[in-house]
C-alpha cells in the first residue's frame, strides 16, 4: 500500500489558484450568521464552481470554525460517476492550493472495519470526483491542521446504514465534524430537466423545488431525503445528505439551520431564465 499517495487536483477549473484571496473576499464584510450558544457538529455545503457557490460554502464552513476546533472532518461526497460501492480514501494526503491535507487513516479504516463490506477502501472513485475536491481548500483554510476522511456516498437506501456506521465509529470522538457535499436542483435543457419551461415560471418552480429539499433536510429523516430527491431531482448528493442526517439524529442533535440559499442564476432578469442550479448552506 502506497502511504505516500497524494490525491492530486482534478477539478482546477472549479476554483481559483489563489484560494485564500477568494475565500477572504467571500467572508469580508459579512458578519457570521452565528449562534454562539450552540455547538455545531456538521454542515451541508454546495460543490459547484466557486464563482457560483463558493460564497455559500465558505460562509457555512466558517460557522463551524467559529464554534469548534476539530481534529478531523469526515467529508461525505456526492457520487456523480455511479460508483459500485461507498468508497473511503484511507491513505496519503489530499492536495489543495493551500497545501496538502492529511488523510485520517486510522478513522477511515475503523469505519470500514465496522461496515461489513458495505464501505470499501478504494482510491479510484476519488481520483476524478469533484464534490470533495471543491470544498477541500476551504477546509484547509478554516482548519489548517485538520485531517480528513473522504467518503463517496451512493444515493441509495444503504446510505442510511453508512450514516449509522459512521455515527457508531465516532460516538466518543468529540473533535470530529462531518460535512456533506451536494448541490440542489439542476434545471434547464442542458440537464434534461425543465418541467415548468423557462422564464419566471421556470425560475419560480426551481426555487420551490429547492425549498422542498431544504425543508426535508432541516427537519426530516434520511429516508425522506432519499425519497424527495428521487421524486423531484433536487439533490445530486442525496446519499451524502441522508448519511449526515442519520449521524446527526444518532447524536441527539435537533433540526438543521439554513445559513444561505442561492442559485447559479443569481439576481439576473427572471424573464430570461433558462438554466440554473440551486445551492444551500446548512449547519447542524
Amino acid at each position: 500500500m502506497n502511504f505516500n499517495y497524494v490525491r492530486k487536483r482534478a477539478a482546477r477549473h472549479f476554483y481559483p489558484e489563489n484560494c485564500i484571496q477568494a475565500i477572504e473576499k467571500y467572508i469580508a464584510d459579512n458578519s457570521p450568521n452565528n449562534n454562539t450558544a450552540r455547538r455545531y457538529f456538521g454542515a451541508i455545503v454546495p460543490h459547484a464552481g466557486w464563482i457560483y457557490s463558493g460564497g455559500i460554502a465558505a460562509r457555512t464552513i466558517r460557522i463551524l470554525a467559529d464554534n469548534i476546533a476539530p481534529q478531523s472532518v469526515i467529508v461525505l461526497g456526492a457520487d456523480h460517476a455511479g460508483v459500485a460501492q461507498h468508497s473511503v480514501l484511507t491513505i496519503g494526503d489530499w492536495e489543495t492550493p493551500l497545501g496538502n491535507i492529511s488523510i485520517n487513516s486510522e478513522l477511515g479504516n475503523h469505519i470500514i472495519d465496522q461496515s461489513s463490506d458495505l464501505i470499501i477502501d478504494d482510491i479510484q472513485p476519488h481520483t476524478r470526483e469533484h464534490s470533495i475536491e471543491v470544498i477541500a481548500p476551504m477546509i484547509k483554510y478554516f482548519f489548517p491542521n485538520i485531517s480528513i476522511v473522504p467518503i463517496i456516498v451512493r444515493p441509495d437506501i444503504s446510505s442510511i446504514e453508512v450514516g449509522k456506521i459512521i455515527a457508531s465509529s465516532i460516538d466518543n470522538e468529540q473533535n470530529i465534524i462531518v460535512i456533506a457535499s451536494t448541490d440542489l436542483t439542476h434545471y434547464g435543457l442542458s440537464y434534461g430537466f425543465s418541467p415548468a419551461g423557462h422564464g419566471k415560471a421556470g425560475l419560480s418552480w426551481m426555487h420551490d423545488n429547492d425549498s422542498k429539499m431544504i425543508d426535508v433536510i432541516l427537519t426530516g429523516t434520511g429516508n425522506e431525503i432519499l425519497e424527495e430527491a428521487d421524486r423531484h431531482r433536487n439533490a445530486c448528493g442525496a446519499g451524502a445528505i441522508a448519511a449526515l442526517k442519520q449521524i446527526v439524529g444518532s447524536t441527539g442533535r435537533g433540526n438543521g439551520r439554513l445559513i444561505e440559499y442561492s442559485t447559479s442564476y443569481g439576481n439576473n432578469d427572471p424573464t430570461d431564465f433558462d438554466l440554473g442550479v440551486g445551492y444551500a448552506g446548512i449547519v447542524f
